[in-house]
């Protein structure tokens, strides 16, 4: 081989190089990027299944407190139904508050997925202009 064949061969072996280096970095961050989503979906779930199970205890205050007024001899109307009211808007409120807080997390960690794409799209960009230069200036 001449010099200038193994300049050329240098340099586009240097530019594979990018090439490479660029679509590896792209290839972890497409994983790191699926993982975020992964996490973005267990999140929605526990939110949602945190919410659930504040209804449910919700729904089982009031049981309870129902309960304890028709023990009592109690009519429904008046406070005790005011009581009754309180308690399911508070369990509603409280799941509300869990399924938003899972949601938030969801909405987060998607947020991270589309970052690790972006980076490594660049990453993959930057080989490509990399080898191109690399290439540009073996061939000077």
């Amino acid at each position: 081989m001449s010099g200038p064949e193994l300049i050329f061969a240098t340099a586009a072996l240097s530019a594979l190089r990018a090439v490479e280096d660029g679509r590896a970095v792209e290839a972890g961050q497409e994983t790191s990027a699926s993982n975020a989503e992964r996490d973005a979906a267990i999140a929605a779930q526990r939110g949602e299944t945190n919410a659930n199970e504040a209804r449910r205890r919700g729904s089982a205050r009031q049981a309870t407190q129902r309960a304890r007024l028709a023990h009592a001899g109690a009519d429904a109307a008046g406070t005790p139904l005011d009581l009754q009211g309180q308690i399911s808007a508070e369990a509603e409120f409280d799941a509300l508050r869990r399924a938003d807080a899972g949601n938030l997390t969801a909405l987060n960690q998607l947020t991270r997925a589309q970052a690790f794409r972006r980076r490594g799209a660049a990453v993959r960009r930057a080989g490509l202009f990399e080898a191109g230069a690399t290439l540009l200036g073996g061939l000077r």
